[in-house]
């Protein structure tokens, strides 16, 4: 199975926890919210995740480490 995860760049309410870090990457009781969702998804049986990222997509890349990106 296959998911796309959307990760926005403004989300009003939130935008001083973004301030130095996309807000997928805030920490969150130890973990970022991308970890809790890509567990999720992976408890549902999720093999590939296409991840949509225009906030600071750098820092994304660098996060994430070696993992195929492109197709």
């Amino acid at each position: 199975m296959k998911a796309l995860l959307i990760c926005p760049a403004d989300r009003p309410g939130v935008e001083l926890l973004a301030e130095s870090t996309p807000l997928v990457l805030v920490p969150l009781l130890g973990k970022t919210l991308l970890d809790y969702w890509l567990d999720h998804l992976s408890g549902q049986g999720v093999k590939q995740v296409c991840v949509l990222a225009t906030d600071r997509p750098d820092q994304l890349r660098a996060w994430l480490g070696d993992v195929s990106i492109g197709n």
